[in-house]
C-alpha cells in the first residue's frame, strides 16, 4: 500500500511568511520583548535624531543618529575626537536633549566645548551639558553606572521629589573621553607603591572588555546614545603596511 503524498500549499511563499510572524509574536509576548521582530519591522523600531547635513549621511550611512546604542569614536592623537563628541551633543542640545561628559583625561576647557555646544543664554540659564571628571577606570564606570540608573528612575518613577515624571520624551547623550585615559586604581596603587610603572598584567583591559559586554542592554529602548572615544595607534608590520590598532 503506497503511502499518501502531501502537497504543499499554492502559496507557499505567503505560507511560510505568516509561519515566522505568528512564531515571532508568540516569543514576543512570551519575552516581554519587543525587539523581537521581523525583518521587515525591524526599522520601525529604530529611533534616532535627525543628522544636520548629508555630509553626516553619507558617513554613517543612515539619515539619524541612533539612540539606545553604543558608538566609538577611534582616531590618532590631534584628529578632533573631542571636538566631534561636543559637535554631537549639539545635536542634543537642538532636539532638546541634554549630554554628560564623563571626562577621563583631564583636559576639559568649557571655553571649547561651548564654542561648538553653543553659550549658556544668560538670560533664561537653560542648562544642557554636564562635566563630571574621572581619576580612574572604576570612577568613570561607577559614574555612568549611577547616572544612568538615575535617569531611567527619574524619567519613570513617580516620587514625593519627582511626583510628574516626563517619561522617555528627550535624547540623552553620554560622552566617555576616552575610553583608556585613567588607569585603574589598582595599577595606580602598585606604581605608588614600587615607586615606577613595570610591566604588568592589562588589568584595564580585562575590565573595560566586561562592562562594555554589560553596559549595551542597560540603554535599550532608552532614548540614551553612549559615545566613547578611544585612541588609534598605527604601527608597521614586518612587511611595511600599517596596522591599525586601538585600545
Amino acid at each position: 500500500m503506497g503511502k499518501k503524498k502531501v502537497s504543499a500549499p499554492v502559496d507557499i511563499r505567503g505560507a511560510t511568511s505568516g509561519f515566522l510572524r505568528a512564531s515571532t509574536a508568540a516569543a514576543r509576548k512570551e519575552y516581554g520583548d519587543a525587539n523581537m521582530c521581523v525583518m521587515g519591522e525591524a526599522g520601525r523600531i529604530v529611533v534616532g535624531l535627525p543628522l544636520p547635513g548629508l555630509a553626516m549621511e553619507y558617513l554613517l550611512v543612515n539619515d539619524a543618529f541612533p539612540l539606545s546604542r553604543m558608538t566609538q569614536i577611534v582616531g590618532t592623537e590631534g584628529t578632533c575626537k573631542s571636538a566631534l563628541c561636543f559637535e554631537i551633543a549639539r545635536w542634543f542640545k537642538q532636539n532638546t536633549g541634554i549630554t554628560y561628559l564623563f571626562e577621563n583625561e583631564t583636559k576639559y576647557s568649557p571655553d571649547f566645548a561651548q564654542s561648538i555646544i553653543g553659550y549658556t543664554d544668560a538670560e533664561d540659564d537653560m542648562e544642557c551639558f554636564a562635566h563630571y571628571p574621572c581619576d580612574s577606570l572604576e570612577d568613570w564606570q561607577s559614574k555612568v553606572q549611577y547616572t544612568l540608573g538615575q535617569i531611567r528612575e527619574m524619567m519613570v518613577k513617580k516620587t514625593a521629589a519627582n511626583p510628574k515624571p516626563m517619561g522617555r520624551v528627550f535624547p540623552v547623550l553620554f560622552v566617555l573621553d576616552s575610553i583608556s585615559g585613567k588607569l585603574s586604581r589598582e595599577s595606580a596603587q602598585r606604581i605608588e607603591k614600587d615607586g615606577y610603572a613595570g610591566r604588568q598584567h592589562p588589568v584595564e583591559a580585562l575590565s573595560i572588555t566586561n562592562f562594555l559586554k554589560k553596559i549595551p542592554q542597560d540603554f535599550e529602548e532608552w532614548p540614551i546614545s553612549f559615545v566613547a572615544v578611544n585612541h588609534l595607534k598605527p604601527t608597521k608590520s614586518a612587511t611595511g603596511a600599517i596596522e591599525r590598532n586601538k585600545a
